[in-house]
């Protein structure tokens, strides 16, 4: 187990240091610093994905599939999704599960996971690694969301319903947004005025087909940390 986080810790800390080599001044300026004209105080879009990281660095990791708004830079969230992934492997329950950040499609965070180590007495996926996936692909969007607009804040789990569809007999993968458009700039308006805040989030389970084999429906809140 710990020598697989640190063959993950590795990967990424290599990735990140590729993904933020100047070798022409338009990577510079997509890699380096936060743009002067940027606003802290401006609230942030969800990031949409239409390039990958590749494309508007000049390189090729296996992650962080995004368009880069004004106000974030490439290497801040490639930065932010470094971060994430740490503390997923500080968590030993995780760790164990082998769950990789997978970056922001389509303004869903991605997370994977091996059937091999999520695997139950039937040759699938356990459910409790389904829940876990999915569980933690949308603490993991709001965690993600709230670095990138500059809060240091800790995100819970209110409760969440969930739906096993069909048997997974593939790797997971699982995919989390919020369940309202609009719902994640009313989210940071009330956190930035009440100091807590709730949003609704949805994840699934995708297949390779398309299909989804599972499905959560949850709230999740955040406090600032103390």
């Amino acid at each position: 187990m710990e020598g697989q986080g640190r063959r993950i810790t590795a990967w990424w800390r290599n990735a990140i240091a590729r993904s933020c080599s100047h070798t022409e001044q338009g990577r510079i300026e997509a890699c380096g610093a936060a743009a002067p004209h940027a606003s802290h105080h401006a609230v942030p879009h969800v990031i949409p994905v239409h390039k990958t990281l590749a494309e508007h660095c000049g390189m090729m990791p296996p992650f962080a599939v995004f368009q880069p708004s004004p106000m974030t830079p490439s290497c801040t969230l490639a930065s932010a999704l470094q971060s994430l992934q740490q503390q997923f492997i500080a968590m030993p329950p995780v760790l164990s599960m082998g769950i990789a950040v997978d970056g922001l499609h389509d303004g869903a965070l991605r997370l994977r996971a091996p059937l091999q180590a999520n695997v139950n007495d039937k040759a699938n996926a356990f459910g409790g690694s389904l829940a876990s996936l999915m569980t933690l692909a949308s603490w993991g969007w709001l965690t993600l969301q709230l670095q990138l607009a500059g809060h240091s804040a800790d995100v819970y789990v209110a409760d969440s319903q969930l739906r096993y569809v069909a048997p997974v007999y593939e790797d997971l993968v699982a995919n989390a947004e919020p369940s309202e458009l609009g719902g994640w700039e009313a989210f940071l308006a009330t956190f930035r005025q009440r100091g807590k805040a709730r949003i609704g989030m949805r994840a699934q389970i995708a297949l390779g087909s398309g299909a989804a084999a599972a499905t959560l429906s949850g709230r999740f809140v955040a406090f600032p940390k103390r």
